[in-house]
């Protein structure tokens, strides 16, 4: 039997050593910055404007005149922003036979403007003003009265007297057509040579205002005696 064949083998150790790698070099890539934020800027807020304030004004207050008597208007206007102005005077409303324009109207782009009715009646105008923002319009009526009347007056009937010592008494009546406030008086036009009566009418006669009340005088010389009686309504009529 044959002996196994035992060969002898050298062992030789077979060590592998795992080194870490260096990383394969290749382009590098920086991370991109986040980009910055641009800080913003506000826009300056343009000042507000100041609300334009109207102006103010007055036509006047109603009043009447005379007949024939020229009207003086006076208004007023102002400004709390100090803006220029500009004024207009014109008629609304005139009396229906006037023939009166707006162009009669003397001064009519200032305050103090006139004119000269032609009828009488109501004239209402308005004022206009404007500051070239805002307008605004205020009115004033103007009455004027018809030509005054003179006041109708009736003295005592004439009468005839006995003497002597005869005592006369004196009445008298007024009317005035507008019913205006008299005064009343008593004036002696003639008496007979060598009379020598005389007397103040405005203290002698009427002084109780009413000339419905008989005034006495004594006449005490033969002859005519005339005696005016008058009434005065204030207008210079008699």
């Amino acid at each position: 039997m044959k002996k196994p064949f035992l060969a002898a083998f050298g062992l030789t150790a077979l060590c592998l050593s795992l080194l870490a790698c260096p990383p394969i070099s290749g382009p590098s890539v920086s991370p991109s910055p986040e980009p910055s934020a641009t800080p913003s800027i506000s826009p300056t807020p343009s000042p507000l404007a100041s609300p334009n304030n109207a102006p103010v004004i007055n036509a006047g207050t109603d009043f009447s005149v005379a007949y024939g008597q020229t009207v003086q208007l006076s208004g007023s206007a102002a400004d709390a922003d100090g803006d220029l102005l500009s004024l207009q005077w014109s008629f609304l409303e005139i009396p229906g036979t006037s023939v009166l324009e707006n162009s009669d109207i003397v001064n009519a782009q200032t305050a103090a403007a006139a004119f000269q009715p032609d009828r009488p009646g109501n004239y209402r105008l308005q004022l206009s003003v404007s500051d070239g923002a805002a307008s605004v319009n205020d009115d004033v009526l103007v009455t004027m009265h018809p030509a005054n009347g003179a006041p109708r007056v009736v003295a005592s009937s004439n009468v005839t007297l006995c003497l002597p010592g005869t005592s006369v008494g004196f009445s008298g009546m007024a009317m005035d057509p507008e019913n205006d406030d008299m005064s009343y008086s008593l004036t002696m036009v003639s008496q007979p040579n060598g009379s020598g009566l005389s007397f103040s009418a405005d203290t002698d006669f009427y002084t109780s205002g009413d000339p419905m009340v008989p005034q006495y005088l004594t006449l005490a010389l033969e002859g005519s005696y005339t005696f005016r009686f008058s009434a005065n309504d204030g207008q210079g009529n008699v």
